[in-house]
């Protein structure tokens, strides 16, 4: 695995613009970390685009943030975090890492941002690894010694906290810390290429492809083999990735609302997706009369033809097209209502951007597999984190 640094100037002039306009008011307290996280990511997704061969398409990408507390710091301090993407195109595995304070600043006497990439084809497996919650189990550990030290002086009050001390305890014991660690194969990789927070939506989506793209040796590297297996049978041989599509994504988005479907196309426009907006069903029918498109994010609730009946005359027109319904009104009636009539998925407003497009990438990587097998793509409710 190569590493190389990341500049980072152009991000902290970002940061420094985020920062100031938290002094002048213009973002909240409140606001301020999603905003610093939201340009981080984008640095990170620009770096490694940057980076990209001719031809080589980014498939995947998932973020996390780890706290660093230092002993020589007060404890009343925000402490700084690591903030670590992961990218997967159909060729490379990109890891792009760098820390920073609570408020947007580089960390001191940390190294600087780094990116680091390995060929696919060096990839030889995943480790499932677990640790328990040490920290959990000892501040659980440590309330329960001193109810029952107190116990006759707190009375009702130390029953409690005897309880809540238990249940962090069976919490750190029976709920332990899942990630996952990518094994690269001929090179000892420092720090390890690690996939944090597996459940989140985006770790799952990463971690899928991985698995499709190296094919049934990665498989079976994920689950290991039974004890009875002789230790020096050979991995299976990795299947080659597949060839990239040469044609990008295109996507209708059918939304009343100005503001969000054009920020929804830039940001799909920034992930190489062919974005065309439409302010209604009407107008939506118009453009796939004559327009090709391959998944369309609809509203539920507009003026005149509301959602659902739009996605039942989409059904009819462009049977098999994948639908993802949105909805800042949504009833499990209308969820079961939608997937009955062919949507892929459905999913309430407000929805992050990042997560969007990772369901709008997955119904398309869906209904291309149906079309490959000759039937139609399959309707799944929305899957919650």
């Amino acid at each position: 695995m190569s590493s190389e640094p990341f500049a980072t100037a152009r991000l902290e002039r970002t940061l420094r613009t985020l920062r100031e306009k938290r002094e002048r008011g213009d973002l909240t307290d409140k606001k301020f970390p999603a905003a610093v996280a939201e340009a981080i990511v984008e640095a990170f997704r620009d770096a490694v685009r940057g980076r990209l061969s001719q031809g080589e398409a980014l498939v995947a990408e998932h973020h996390v943030a780890r706290g660093h507390l230092k002993l020589s710091r007060s404890v009343l301090r925000e402490p700084d975090e690591e903030s670590v993407g992961i990218f997967l195109t159909d060729r490379r595995l990109f890891r792009v890492r760098a820390t920073f304070t609570a408020d947007g600043r580089p960390a001191e006497g940390v190294a600087d941002a780094l990116i680091d990439q390995v060929p696919l084809e060096h990839v030889s497996g995943l480790q499932r690894r677990r640790q328990v919650r040490i920290s959990e189990v000892i501040a659980g550990a440590v309330v329960v010694a001193v109810a029952l030290l107190l116990g006759p002086v707190l009375l009702l009050t130390g029953k409690l906290l005897v309880a809540l001390g238990v249940l962090a305890i069976l919490h750190g014991l029976l709920l332990p810390n899942r990630w996952f660690e990518v094994v690269v194969s001929g090179a000892a990789v420092e720090p390890p290429l690690l996939v944090l927070a597996p459940r989140k939506a985006s770790g799952r989506a990463l971690l899928q492809e991985l698995r499709q793209r190296l094919g049934p040796g990665l498989a079976a590297a994920v689950t290991p083999p039974p004890v009875t297996a002789p230790a020096t049978a050979a991995a299976q041989p990795a299947l080659p990735p597949p060839a990239p599509s040469l044609l990008p994504l295109r996507v209708l988005i059918i939304d009343d609302e100005t503001v969000f479907r054009d920020t929804l196309a830039k940001v799909l426009a920034r992930r190489n997706i062919e974005a065309a907006v439409a302010a209604g069903g009407a107008e939506g029918l118009a453009h796939l009369a004559g327009a090709p498109c391959d998944v369309v994010v609809l509203d539920l609730r507009m003026p005149g033809m509301d959602g659902l009946q739009t996605l039942k005359r989409i059904h009819e027109l462009r049977p098999g097209l994948p639908i993802i319904l949105l909805t800042g009104h949504g009833t499990a009636t209308a969820g079961l209502e939608a997937i009955r009539e062919h949507a892929v998925n459905f999913l309430l407003k407000p929805v992050a951007p990042s997560r969007l497009v990772l369901e709008i990438e997955a119904a398309a990587g869906r209904s291309s597999a149906a079309a490959a097998a000759g039937g139609p793509a399959e309707n799944v409710p929305a899957e919650s984190d």
